[in-house]
């Protein structure tokens, strides 16, 4: 998924080692969201370039969004059940994970939030998601 690095904020540190950024990325279709960078790649260089990257959504809420405009922390798409990551993702390659086909590009999900819910889709369905957290699992800098 294509990335505009907007900004990145330290987060965690300790005795000056920095443990994870939080992003605000913008997507093809202009929607911001905030995206935690867990595993330290520190993008702080790539502000205003775009990125390639592996996106996952955790901690998200199944909504209705029939004819309502929505915010940037919903997105919206095709339910995948067998998405296979291709080898672009060194890290994830050949992994089998959920995912969500947007405008924007493949969204993986979480399978824990689908075993919390009653809601279990079926592969193709239309789906919409307010997501609470958005994950960087990987980057290709930059594109």
């Amino acid at each position: 998924m294509e990335i505009l690095i907007k900004k990145v904020n330290v987060g965690a540190k300790y005795q000056g080692k920095i443990y994870d950024y939080f992003i605000e990325g913008q997507l093809k279709s202009n929607k911001r969201i905030q995206i935690h960078d867990s595993k330290a790649f520190d993008l702080r260089k790539y502000i205003g370039k775009e990125i390639e990257g592996l996106i996952m959504a955790i901690s998200f809420n199944f909504i209705e969004t029939y004819g309502k405009k929505t915010s940037d922390d919903t997105i919206s798409g095709y339910f995948i059940k067998d998405y296979i990551i291709t080898s672009n993702w060194s890290n994830y390659k050949n992994q089998k994970r959920m995912a969500l086909k947007t405008e924007d590009g493949i969204f993986l999900l979480d399978s824990g939030e689908f075993d919390l819910s009653d809601i279990h889709p079926g592969e193709g369905s239309y789906l919409s998601l307010k997501v609470l957290r958005f994950v960087l699992l990987d980057c290709n800098q930059p594109l």
